[in-house]
C-alpha cells in the first residue's frame, strides 16, 4: 500500500526569505504565489527570453545594452496590481531593474504548412 500524499503542500520555512519571497541564490524559485529570479552574469537577450516565458508573449531586447549583468527580480505571480500582494512582473522589471516593457506591433516569423501527406513507414 502506497503512502497517501499530503492534503496540502506547505513550503518549508527555509525556502522563503524574510521578505516573503522564495530564497534563491541562482535560478528561479516560486512559492505561495510569489517568485524570485537571481541570474548572475547574464545578457539582456537572456532576460528577454526569460520574460517571454513568464509573460507568455514574445519579448524582444531593444535596450542596446551589451555585456553581462547580475539580474535579481522578485514579483507577485497573481497578476493583479494589488500593492499588498507585491509588484506584478511588469512593475517589478521597471522598479527593480529600471527597464520598461512596452507593447508594440512588429513583424514575427511564422511557419505555414499548407499541405502534408502521411507516408507509410516500415516498423
Amino acid at each position: 500500500m502506497e503512502p497517501k500524499p499530503p492534503e496540502k503542500f506547505v513550503e518549508p520555512k527555509e525556502f522563503m526569505a524574510k521578505d516573503g519571497y522564495p530564497a534563491v541564490t541562482e535560478g528561479m524559485a516560486a512559492g505561495n504565489g510569489r517568485a524570485r529570479i537571481v541570474y548572475p552574469r547574464r545578457t539582456m537577450e537572456f532576460l528577454a527570453g526569460m520574460l517571454s516565458g513568464q509573460l507568455h508573449h514574445p519579448v524582444i531586447d531593444a535596450t542596446g545594452l551589451t555585456g553581462n549583468y547580475d539580474i535579481a527580480l522578485y514579483w507577485d505571480m497573481s497578476g493583479t496590481s494589488n500593492p499588498d500582494a507585491g509588484p506584478t512582473l511588469e512593475a517589478a522589471v521597471q522598479s527593480q531593474l529600471g527597464l520598461k516593457l512596452e507593447q508594440k506591433k512588429g513583424p514575427v516569423d511564422i511557419v505555414v504548412v499548407d499541405h502534408a501527406e502521411k507516408v507509410p513507414t516500415e516498423n
